[in-house]
């Protein structure tokens, strides 16, 4: 999912998030972390009701 930014010349190993990459990518990578909710939503009632 974020393989795409990662750059291991940048601070974390990650491209810097500044006004141009939000501008271009911001609704892409919120509709990939909204995927993952779901899932991860069940995983945590799972291991809740262990």
């Amino acid at each position: 999912m974020m393989d795409g930014y990662r750059n291991a010349d940048d601070l974390g190993g990650f491209d810097t998030w500044d006004a141009g990459t939000k501008k271009s990518d911001a609704n892409r990578v919120s509709q990939q972390i909204q995927a993952l909710q779901d899932p991860l939503s069940r995983l945590a009632e799972k291991v809740a009701t262990a």
